[in-house]
């Protein structure tokens, strides 16, 4: 009796491994073909747009070499040179090879090399054995194009320039600027710094009164009080200007002042309503959306 209830127990655990085993290869191969559609999405779909389909898609006028790249099939199928890609190797790869600028008459795309970034990112789309959630036909549902515009629209956004790591730094001013009375911070130092090279000086220092009104026209768009004037001016803190500027921030006029400087510059949508020769889409009305 006890043999058969260790060999069932035995046998239990087996079964239990083998189909953990199977739900984890399961979702293991699950896992790998999303992070292989979300690289295609982010990294590829974005190259292909930018710099092929003008030429190599349903909607060029002439497919050169009989080559497109707007579906899955069409890069598996190729052009006169065969196909675009080999899975797995980038090497022997059309596609790959003509990004890479090495073989005379074979340079794409034609205005010029891609940055090696995009470059080495084909590489590793290939090698990954270029995953690509278009299928056959190209064609997506709605929910797959808005998530194709959101990743490509993502993808650029990264190349702005508040976005890209400073290539220079500013050498500290000299301590004669430091130590200069005007001068509260390092960053006004620098400021001085530069006036005095261009042979210039800091104007004088407003009054209260003056710099308050300054402050409630610039933030909110709005004069102050009497009342608000004179508690400023009574204000016997050392931080007093620190302080008014920032309850002047944390009033909701403040938003109200600036949304309206945002509305004016993405309209009062995120796209031009139905015209059909342009593009639809204001290009940055999406920063301004936060």
């Amino acid at each position: 009796m006890s043999h058969r209830l260790q060999l069932f127990s035995n046998s239990t655990v087996c079964f239990v491994a083998i189909i953990a085993c199977m739900s984890l290869d399961g979702r293991i191969f699950a896992e790998t073909a999303d992070e292989g559609n979300h690289f295609f999405e982010t990294k590829i779909r974005p190259i292909l747009v930018d710099h092929c389909y003008s030429c190599h898609s349903a909607e060029a006028d002439e497919a050169n070499g009989d080559l497109r790249l707007d579906t899955a099939q069409a890069i598996l199928n190729g052009g006169t040179r065969g196909s675009a890609i080999t899975k797995g190797s980038p090497d022997q790869s059309v596609l790959f090879r003509a990004v890479k600028y090495e073989e005379p008459g074979m340079q794409m795309p034609p205005d010029g090399k891609l940055a090696a970034e995009k470059i080495a990112d084909l590489r590793r789309w290939i090698e990954m054995g270029a995953p690509d959630p278009r299928g056959e036909s190209g064609t997506l549902s709605p929910e797959q194009k808005k998530a194709a515009l959101l990743a490509t629209k993502f993808e650029k956004s990264r190349s702005h320039w508040a976005y890209q790591e400073p290539t220079e730094r500013i050498a500290a001013p000299e301590k004669e600027f430091a130590l200069d009375p005007w001068v509260r911070d390092s960053l006004d130092a620098r400021v001085l710094a530069k006036m005095k090279s261009k042979d210039l000086s800091p104007s004088t220092e407003a009054d209260r009164r003056t710099l308050v009104r300054r402050l409630y026209y610039d933030l909110l768009g709005l004069p102050p009080s009497v009342k608000q004037i004179e508690a400023v001016i009574n204000d016997t803190r050392d931080n007093w200007y620190q302080s008014l500027v920032e309850s002047l921030l944390e009033s909701p006029h403040f938003g109200e002042r600036m949304a309206r400087h945002w509305k004016d510059v993405v309209r009062y949508a995120d796209n031009k309503g139905y015209v059909f020769m342009e593009d639809r889409e204001y290009p940055n009305a999406y920063r301004y959306r936060d």
